[in-house]
């Protein structure tokens, strides 16, 4: 009875140490800018986030993010579809319990660590701020055109 025992807390202490080496971390997009800000996350559907508002991002696996900001509003040149007016591609790392977004070229990281970088700026980009993993957009949008002017004649 015993042996069944130690055999049961085995395999639930080897059970739960698989679980914790998947990484399940989580980050977030927060859009402070005038900017459409779009997110794919490896290769994968984009998603557009207004001004004003966050979307989460699931980091289970190394990937790639592809962030852009758009001019926001309607018309050519403007919204989904439109050129960028600035784009990043980066990588992010998800091992264990540690999720980060890579950033500088790895000096010194074997002396003290991965993504010991937090906040470093990709305009208007910022990542790894105020946590690990996150990304924050911030700014006027530069360079988009302004709205039409409605005419009060009729």
């Amino acid at each position: 009875m015993r042996n069944v025992t130690t055999l049961v807390l085995a395999g639930a202490m080897l059970a739960g140490l698989s679980a914790a080496a998947q990484a399940a971390c989580q980050g977030r997009l927060t859009n402070r800018s005038g900017y459409l800000v779009t997110l794919s996350q490896d290769g994968g559907p984009t998603v557009a986030v207004p001004p004003g508002r966050s979307l989460p991002i699931r980091y289970v696996r190394p990937g790639r993010l592809d962030v852009a900001a758009l001019c926001p509003g309607i018309g050519p040149g403007v919204g989904p579809g439109a050129a960028p007016v600035q784009s990043a591609s980066l990588t992010y790392q998800a091992v264990l319990d540690r999720c980060y977004i890579e950033v500088g070229d790895g000096f010194f990281e074997r002396q003290i660590g991965p993504a010991f970088i937090d906040g470093l700026d990709v305009k208007p980009f910022t990542v790894n701020a105020p946590r690990q993993g996150d990304i924050a957009v911030a700014g006027a949008p530069a360079g988009c055109p302004l709205p039409p002017r409605i005419s009060a004649r009729y």
